[in-house]
């Protein structure tokens, strides 16, 4: 029991001091409160300085391209409608620029495009159309733009059929009628592109086309050549310089063997050749500046490819040229007029490359 009152003690003085505190303390009175809050008291103060307005970010500079199309809502085949590209030289300096717009398989091109000058000053005002690139033919047009200035083309084309289902890679455009439009800057080695896909109304209906049929042989042998290119820049050189990757591929469209093939690669001078892949496996000949792969009899329906790597110096300027053309030959062809192919590439300005700092410097 003695233990017990050794330990109450001290809690009751603990709190009977706590009630003597309590006892003398004194709530502020309302007056008080009042004045801290009154009209007089925030009078006193120093008013808060105006926040200054938040400037709008300024848009970029650069030379940009926006396309759109003008369709009625009930647009269907045999319908008129117009697409039109805006370019805009959006820098303070003279831009060179080619656009190009490949026409969607379900359109051709009605009259003659037109070229309207927004802003000063731009040339020429007049386009070129090539109908051999692209399912309905290619719009191009290059010039130059002085800094500010803004282009329209408008060209009007011709709904010949709904769009077929799954068409395009396009996610969420089926049934659509695409296009796109690509803009190069100043030989630059990047392209940007401009998109356009809407349904088409008078087709919304409509049901989906048969299935195309699939492609028969041509009677005899009939050998043709296709040819592709990709420039990249060489960043396993010393000196730095550029990579071209020539595709050709071959074959033969008819019923019959073809005898004799040969299949002839001439890349320009002024580029050194350095890796050749075949498929079947091929080892070429060379007679001066050509290659010479000897397929041998190629049955109907039957054809391979060839991949050739050649390298471009680092003291190639910007702008020079490069070519490369493909020939196809046979003993008993019986349509010469599929059987060359030739690509060119115009070597743009290499990309920069950081010296200093080194990676992993900071």
């Amino acid at each position: 029991m003695r233990t017990k009152r050794v330990h109450i003690r001290p809690a009751c003085l603990l709190v009977s001091a706590m009630l003597a505190l309590s006892a003398g303390w004194v709530a502020p009175s309302v007056s008080a409160q009042t004045d801290v809050l009154s009209p007089a008291s925030q009078a006193s103060r120093p008013p808060f300085p105006p926040q200054p307005p938040v400037a709008p970010l300024p848009p970029a500079r650069k030379v940009f391209l926006v396309k759109s199309a003008d369709a009625p809502d009930n647009l269907g085949p045999n319908g008129t409608f117009d697409y039109k590209l805006l370019l805009h030289n959006n820098t303070a300096e003279t831009a060179r620029a080619v656009v190009s717009d490949t026409l969607p398989a379900e359109t051709e091109l009605v009259g003659s495009p037109v070229v309207i000058e927004l802003t000063p000053s731009a040339d020429p005002l007049t386009t070129t159309f090539d109908s051999t690139l692209g399912p309905r033919g290619t719009i191009r047009w290059e010039g130059t733009l002085t800094a500010g200035a803004k282009i329209q083309v408008i060209f009007k084309v011709r709904l010949l059929s709904c769009p077929e289902p799954d068409q395009s890679s396009f996610i969420g455009w089926d049934r659509s009628v695409k296009n796109v439009a690509s803009l190069r800057v100043n030989d630059s080695a990047s392209i940007s592109v401009a998109t356009h896909a809407f349904k088409p109304g008078g087709c919304r209906d409509n049901p989906p086309p048969p299935p195309r049929p699939e492609p028969g042989p041509v009677a005899g042998a009939d050998v043709a050549v296709h040819k592709f290119a990709r420039l990249h820049p060489d960043r396993n050189l010393p000196e730095r310089g550029w990579q071209v990757s020539w595709l050709v591929h071959y074959g033969n469209r008819g019923d019959q063997t073809a005898t004799g093939v040969q299949v002839i690669d001439t890349p320009s001078s002024n580029q050194t050749l350095t890796l050749v892949r075949t498929v079947p496996r091929i080892t070429p000949t060379q007679e001066g500046g050509a290659f010479i792969f000897d397929v041998g009899d190629l049955p109907g329906l039957r054809g391979g490819s060839i991949l050739l790597r050649t390298a471009v110096g680092f003291d190639v300027p910007a702008g020079t040229v490069l070519t490369n053309t493909a020939r196809i030959t046979a003993t008993n062809d019986v349509s010469p007029t599929n059987n060359t192919a030739a690509v060119t590439l115009t070597l743009p300005h290499l990309p920069p490359i950081i010296t200093y700092p080194v990676s992993g410097a900071t």
